[in-house]
């Protein structure tokens, strides 16, 4: 009786786990951005890159994206991360909320784009609006 008892204590503290660690994925994954005049970082599930400020070509606002095919890409908790292609970036690298279709293409020098948005349109816009003064494209 006792290791029955022991088993199911077991098991219900494992199931405890399991979900705080799923709530706390909730709130803590998604995509994060810093930005300073020499650099900018996003972070993202499973990716995460810096790109120097001086690789920096443009920076534009896409709405209504169409994110395309993934190629070697993974989505975690509507979080897609990874190399993809689509009509407008051709191969990029993706850090997006699927259900935000407004992103933040990031041209760099060597012609390939880093597409990133936030949590929602709003967060997006503020942040494309700060990139730009902050790197002096506006």
């Amino acid at each position: 009786m006792r290791r029955k008892k022991k088993i199911i204590i077991a098991v219900a503290i494992a199931m405890a786990l399991i979900t705080a660690i799923l709530l706390v994925s909730l709130f803590f994954l998604g995509v994060g951005v810093t930005a300073s005049k020499a650099e900018l970082t996003i972070d993202a599930p499973f990716f995460d890159t810096t790109i120097n400020a001086s690789e920096i070509v443009k920076i534009e606002l896409y709405q209504d994206t169409v994110y395309g095919t993934k190629i070697n890409a993974t989505e975690f908790l509507g979080v897609m991360t990874g190399s993809c292609r689509n009509a407008e970036f051709g191969m990029y690298f993706s850090c997006v909320h699927k259900s935000n279709t407004t992103c933040i293409a990031v041209l760099k020098n060597d012609g390939f784009y880093t597409v990133f948005n936030l949590e929602n349109e709003e967060k997006t816009i503020e942040l494309y609006e700060k990139l730009l003064t902050l790197y002096q494209l506006k």
